[in-house]
């Protein structure tokens, strides 16, 4: 049998982010027919299931998701490096605006609110839009790939290179399997975290709740935060990740106090702004938070 190529791996990302065949054919511009014979062949060649079907879509199996955690990093990675390499972002439109969001619900809903009432603003603006963790949105704007990024406020903090301005309120929720009845019942199990720079502020709010993390467990993925979350195996401090319809059946959700709220942030490169990302930068300064 043919080794695994590239486009196997863009159908199975395609489909692990949108946990649903359907939309996933059509970010892929692909019949729903040849994106389910890629992943078929993809499991044939794994020797296991990677998705099961449900009556909303589908999920990963476990050993999807460890495939997920792993593959998703590496393969933005790559693009990144060939973008870079091959002068894609040099010959691309001067006039086309390109963001980069971070892949969490409350940001993708902010910035689609922000990106909708901006083109009515700027009607012959094209705004080209992808989602990144927050690792590849930093790489990319550095690197002038994005002329803008969304993100979270916590992310930036640590790093001077970036300019910011806040555009949103992101809730957060401690994300636990759904028998945990009481915060209580958190003490001794290890704290879920995706992104090394929210630790500092999970920590504070479990001290603040009188909870006592049993250590931290590093992963790099949303969709791995909640799996483990729901398998019992830790919880998270973090937003809403998925849409009601595909989130994890077996998650509970808790709000915090929204006073430990998180603001959703503009970002750019302090040493380069584009025009068209002057022209974001200041329609969203105009609007209020």
């Amino acid at each position: 049998m043919e080794e695994i190529n590239m486009r196997e791996i863009e159908v199975f990302l395609a489909v692990a982010r949108n946990q649903n065949i359907s939309k996933a054919a059509q970010e892929l511009y692909i019949s729903q027919s040849a994106l389910s014979s890629w992943i078929s062949r993809m499991e044939e060649y794994c020797g296991i299931s990677l998705f099961r079907r449900t009556n909303r879509g589908v999920v990963l199996t476990p050993e999807g998701e460890q495939l997920y955690g792993r593959l998703d990093i590496d393969y933005n990675r790559f693009r990144i490096a060939v973008e870079e390499i091959c002068g894609t972002y040099k010959n691309r439109s001067s006039d086309t605006l390109r963001i980069g969001c971070l892949g969490r619900l409350a940001v993708m809903d902010v910035f689609r609110e922000k990106q909708k009432l901006f083109s009515e603003q700027y009607p012959e603006r094209e705004v080209k839009a992808e989602r990144f963790n927050f690792h590849e949105l930093r790489d990319r704007v550095l690197c002038r790939g994005l002329d803008l990024i969304i993100t979270l406020s916590t992310d930036i903090e640590p790093y001077k290179e970036f300019e910011s301005c806040p555009i949103g309120i992101f809730p957060q929720y401690f994300i636990v399997e759904k028998n945990i009845k009481d915060l209580s019942e958190l003490n001794g199990q290890p704290l879920i975290i995706e992104a090394p720079t929210s630790r500092e502020g999970a920590e504070r709010i479990c001290k603040e709740k009188g909870i006592i993390p049993g250590g931290i467990k590093y992963v790099n993925s949303y969709i791995l935060v909640t799996s483990l979350a729901a398998a019992g195996e830790g919880f998270a401090i973090d937003g809403k990740m998925v849409p009601d319809k595909v989130y994890f059946p077996e998650t509970r959700l808790i709000p915090v106090d929204p006073s430990e709220d998180v603001k959703i942030v503009l970002a750019w490169n302090k040493e380069w702004v584009s025009d068209p990302a002057k022209e974001f930068i200041s329609f969203c300064r105009s609007a209020d938070l």
